[in-house]
């Protein structure tokens, strides 16, 4: 049996307003190596969105790194997707060191596609394999170059054109293979935007339509959208395992993080649930309700180390002097 864990959008240095979000990013961290290590992982798969932007600050680097140093010392292989907040460049620049760690990144999409095509083997039954091909985030030139590579014509479907080739392509080369799993951080399918999400498009294509994968691959494991959710059921499964953490105080879906099981040639998922670290509280409040929801918000006491967040949304009928001190200073110490 082969195991693998699908994860993505950590956005590690990613702030809410001014506050730092650092100390929960890294209790997920801490959280998901020691669910690596009490699941047995073969393969971990981080489907983009690594950084909040494509200079992260020196602080999300060492968790970044702090992770894949823990993560080294275990028998898990890691596969890093770049995704459109990355720079593709910046995360396949220490590549070489990193794949000496059994740290495969695919932060570029290459003209030469053997590039995005792994095969991975079992440790114990190397006769058995998992075929696996990367499909990092890209910009139209990119598309475009590996068309023009392909040898696709130039029409209004160029783009769809290419995309479909490079999927047939990948595919066919992973003959024998257990199964087959692809891993993008594009838009696939039907899906539910959580909100923050930063739109992406390609040229002649808004969402990769299932169609394109459906007999190809038997897992698409993606990034991109923070909601978890299944796009397909099957022939291929196709997933969104969404932000480990809410990016924002509306985001109130359950967080988890995908088990993809490969046993006798068949494939199941998992979800585990991801912890909430922190608590996100959002109160909605007409200005003469503000005293109750106050009082109220001080039987809501912080669940873990860090400080609930709280942010207030306060309809006034006229400007209001001195109440944001006021709503300060009734906040107790369990929040922020």
């Amino acid at each position: 049996m082969f195991k693998l864990l699908h994860t993505s959008d950590w956005h590690l240095g990613k702030k809410l307003f001014k506050a730092d979000r650092i100390s929960e990013q890294k209790l997920f961290l801490d959280w998901l190596l020691q669910t690596i290590q009490d699941q047995k992982v073969d393969f971990l798969l981080i489907a983009g969105d690594i950084f909040d932007s494509p200079h992260p600050p020196n602080e999300a680097l060492k968790l970044y790194f702090d992770f894949l140093h823990a993560l080294s010392q275990t028998k898990t292989k890691c596969f890093v997707l770049s995704g459109n907040h990355d720079s593709g460049t910046f995360l396949e620049a220490p590549s070489k060191i990193l794949s000496t760690q059994n740290i495969t990144v695919s932060g570029q999409l290459h003209l030469n596609i053997d590039q995005h095509i792994f095969k991975l083997s079992h440790p114990e039954d190397p006769h058995h394999y998992i075929g696996l091909v990367t499909l990092p985030y890209f910009r139209n030139y990119e598309i475009y170059n590996l068309g023009k590579a392909l040898g696709i014509a130039e029409t209004e479907d160029f783009a769809v054109n290419t995309l479909k080739e490079f999927l047939r392509l990948t595919s066919e080369k992973l003959v024998g293979a257990d199964a087959k799993i692809l891993m993008g951080h594009h838009l696939f399918g039907m899906y539910s935007a959580a909100g923050s999400e930063v739109a992406i498009s390609l040229s002649g294509v808004d969402s990769i339509p299932n169609s394109m994968v459906e007999g190809l691959y038997d897992y698409v494991a993606l990034g991109h959208i923070h909601k978890p959710q299944i796009i397909k059921k099957e022939n291929p499964i196709i997933y969104y395992s969404g932000s480990p953490i809410s990016m924002r105080f509306s985001e109130t879906a359950p967080k988890s993080v995908s088990l993809v099981s490969v046993d006798d040639k068949k494939v199941s998922q998992e979800l585990i649930s991801v912890p909430k670290f922190r608590e996100l509280i959002q109160i909605d409040s007409a200005e003469e309700d503000l005293p109750l929801h106050l009082e109220r918000l001080k039987n809501i006491k912080a669940k873990g180390e860090l400080k609930n967040f709280v942010e207030f949304l306060v309809h006034l009928k006229a400007p209001t002097q001195g109440l944001l001190e006021k709503i300060k200073e009734s906040v107790d110490e369990d929040h922020h």
